[in-house]
């Protein structure tokens, strides 16, 4: 989208640059949505706004710990995008029960992390109640 006028003199003048229309995909907050249960982690999962969609979930199974990324994807150039937490719930099945496997890559979400303390890595296995 460029964003410009016609000068007096007949010259256009822009307010902005051109800005290509694709979109990228970018890690995302998660938290618990309820308690493990067997194989299925339950998950709120952050999309800030309207240029955002839920794009899918990563998950790196050891036999130490469990890290999942959410990632959304946020779409570049498409006018103007409304800020709001949507905070879908989605399903996560495991190879193997979660048990005492460190739960990793909760990333906060950002505008609550201070207000609310989930900023702390320690909070990835606390239930997140929007």
């Amino acid at each position: 989208m460029i964003v410009s006028w016609v000068s007096d003199d007949g010259g256009t003048v822009s307010l902005a640059p051109d800005v290509p229309s694709d979109a990228v995909n970018v890690p995302t907050g998660w938290r618990l949505a309820e308690e493990p249960s067997g194989n299925t982690l339950e998950l709120s999962v952050a999309v800030g706004g309207s240029c955002e969609s839920f794009h899918g979930i990563n998950v790196i199974e050891t036999a130490e710990s469990v890290s999942i990324e959410a990632l959304v994807r946020h779409e570049v150039g498409e006018g103007v995008c409304l800020t709001y937490l949507a905070v879908p719930r989605k399903t996560v099945e495991l190879d193997a029960p979660l048990g005492d496997r460190e739960l990793v890559g909760c990333a906060r979400f950002p505008a609550l992390a201070h207000v609310r303390g989930d900023d702390d890595p320690d909070k990835c296995r606390e239930v997140f109640d929007p």
